[in-house]
Protein backbone atom coordinates (compact mmCIF):
# COMPACT_ATOMS: atom_id res chain seq x y z
CA UNK A 1 0.00 0.00 0.00
CA UNK A 2 1.16 3.56 -0.84
CA UNK A 3 1.48 6.29 1.58
CA UNK A 4 0.25 9.63 1.84
CA UNK A 5 2.15 11.49 4.26
CA UNK A 6 1.29 15.59 5.23
CA UNK A 7 1.69 17.58 8.14
CA UNK A 8 -1.64 18.15 9.60
CA UNK A 9 -0.26 20.01 12.40
CA UNK A 10 -0.17 17.31 15.39
CA UNK A 11 1.93 18.07 18.14
CA UNK A 12 3.39 15.90 21.00
CA UNK A 13 3.43 17.15 24.82
CA UNK A 14 4.33 15.05 27.60
CA UNK A 15 1.98 15.07 31.03
CA UNK A 16 4.28 17.14 33.98
CA UNK A 17 7.50 15.65 32.03
CA UNK A 18 6.11 12.31 32.51
CA UNK A 19 7.60 10.53 29.11
CA UNK A 20 5.38 7.41 29.23
CA UNK A 21 2.71 9.81 28.91
CA UNK A 22 2.52 11.79 25.99
CA UNK A 23 -0.52 13.72 24.63
CA UNK A 24 -0.87 13.88 20.73
CA UNK A 25 -3.28 16.70 19.26
CA UNK A 26 -3.47 19.28 16.66
CA UNK A 27 -3.69 22.59 18.52
CA UNK A 28 -3.97 24.67 15.52
CA UNK A 29 -6.85 22.84 14.38
CA UNK A 30 -9.45 25.59 14.07
CA UNK A 31 -12.50 23.38 14.82
CA UNK A 32 -11.08 23.25 18.70
CA UNK A 33 -12.56 26.57 19.33
CA UNK A 34 -16.13 25.67 17.76
CA UNK A 35 -15.99 21.99 19.95
CA UNK A 36 -14.52 23.60 23.31
CA UNK A 37 -17.75 26.13 22.89
CA UNK A 38 -19.76 23.65 22.56
CA UNK A 39 -18.61 21.51 25.17
CA UNK A 40 -18.61 24.60 27.90
CA UNK A 41 -22.30 24.51 27.29
CA UNK A 42 -22.46 20.95 27.52
CA UNK A 43 -20.35 20.97 31.15
CA UNK A 44 -22.99 23.81 31.96
CA UNK A 45 -25.71 21.52 31.63
CA UNK A 46 -23.97 18.67 33.62
CA UNK A 47 -23.02 20.89 36.18
CA UNK A 48 -26.68 22.05 36.39
CA UNK A 49 -27.93 18.89 36.92
CA UNK A 50 -25.14 17.81 39.81
CA UNK A 51 -26.41 20.69 41.61
CA UNK A 52 -29.21 18.42 43.22
CA UNK A 53 -26.56 15.97 44.49
CA UNK A 54 -26.79 14.60 47.47
CA UNK A 55 -24.34 13.18 50.68
CA UNK A 56 -26.44 10.00 49.67
CA UNK A 57 -24.55 9.93 46.18
CA UNK A 58 -21.86 11.65 46.56
CA UNK A 59 -19.52 9.10 45.06
CA UNK A 60 -22.06 8.53 42.41
CA UNK A 61 -22.09 12.21 41.45
CA UNK A 62 -18.28 12.29 41.82
CA UNK A 63 -17.99 9.44 39.42
CA UNK A 64 -20.19 10.72 36.78
CA UNK A 65 -18.56 13.66 36.65
CA UNK A 66 -15.50 12.65 35.70
CA UNK A 67 -16.85 10.57 33.09
CA UNK A 68 -18.72 13.23 31.53
CA UNK A 69 -15.71 15.94 31.93
CA UNK A 70 -13.47 12.97 30.32
CA UNK A 71 -15.84 12.51 27.04
CA UNK A 72 -15.72 16.55 26.98
CA UNK A 73 -12.18 16.74 26.70
CA UNK A 74 -12.36 13.96 24.47
CA UNK A 75 -15.03 15.95 22.02
CA UNK A 76 -12.85 18.84 22.47
CA UNK A 77 -9.07 17.17 21.50
CA UNK A 78 -10.98 14.37 18.87
CA UNK A 79 -9.66 11.48 20.49
CA UNK A 80 -9.09 9.59 23.76
CA UNK A 81 -6.66 11.86 25.42
CA UNK A 82 -8.32 11.60 28.85
CA UNK A 83 -6.64 8.67 29.85
CA UNK A 84 -3.23 10.03 28.82
CA UNK A 85 -3.59 13.45 30.87
CA UNK A 86 -5.51 12.25 34.07
CA UNK A 87 -4.52 8.68 34.25
CA UNK A 88 -6.75 6.77 37.40
CA UNK A 89 -6.80 10.11 39.12
CA UNK A 90 -10.60 11.65 39.27
CA UNK A 91 -10.43 14.69 36.76
CA UNK A 92 -11.95 16.83 39.49
CA UNK A 93 -9.97 16.27 42.01
CA UNK A 94 -8.35 19.59 43.29
CA UNK A 95 -4.92 20.39 42.92
CA UNK A 96 -3.75 23.99 43.66
CA UNK A 97 -7.49 24.87 44.85
CA UNK A 98 -9.00 23.96 41.27
CA UNK A 99 -10.29 20.78 39.61
CA UNK A 100 -7.57 18.85 37.81
CA UNK A 101 -9.27 19.55 34.33
CA UNK A 102 -9.03 23.18 35.00
CA UNK A 103 -5.84 23.02 35.84
CA UNK A 104 -4.80 21.27 32.03
CA UNK A 105 -7.25 23.88 30.39
CA UNK A 106 -5.70 26.57 31.58
CA UNK A 107 -2.00 25.10 30.74
CA UNK A 108 -3.17 23.96 27.30
CA UNK A 109 -5.65 27.07 26.11
CA UNK A 110 -2.64 29.54 25.68
CA UNK A 111 -0.70 27.01 23.79
CA UNK A 112 -3.43 26.77 21.23
CA UNK A 113 -3.98 30.51 20.97
CA UNK A 114 -0.34 30.90 20.47
CA UNK A 115 -0.51 27.90 17.79
CA UNK A 116 -3.29 29.15 15.75
CA UNK A 117 -2.02 32.59 16.04
CA UNK A 118 1.09 31.77 14.41
CA UNK A 119 -0.19 29.79 11.75
CA UNK A 120 -2.45 32.38 10.57
CA UNK A 121 0.51 34.69 10.42
CA UNK A 122 1.91 32.75 8.31
CA UNK A 123 -1.40 32.64 6.28
CA UNK A 124 -1.47 35.84 6.02
CA UNK A 125 2.48 36.44 5.26
CA UNK A 126 1.57 34.01 1.90
CA UNK A 127 -1.65 35.50 1.32
CA UNK A 128 0.14 39.11 1.20
CA UNK A 129 2.75 38.14 -1.44
CA UNK A 130 -0.45 38.13 -3.82
CA UNK A 131 -2.72 40.37 -2.52
CA UNK A 132 -0.15 43.30 -2.66
CA UNK A 133 0.17 42.86 -6.33
CA UNK A 134 -3.24 43.24 -6.53
CA UNK A 135 -3.39 47.06 -5.23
Amino acid sequence: MNNLSFDVGYKEYSINGDESRILRINTSDMNIITRMNKAEKELQKIADKCNSATADNAIETLSYLDNEVRKQINYVFDGDVSDIIFGNTNCISIAGGKPIFENFLEAVLPIIKEDISTEQKKIERKVSKYTSKVK
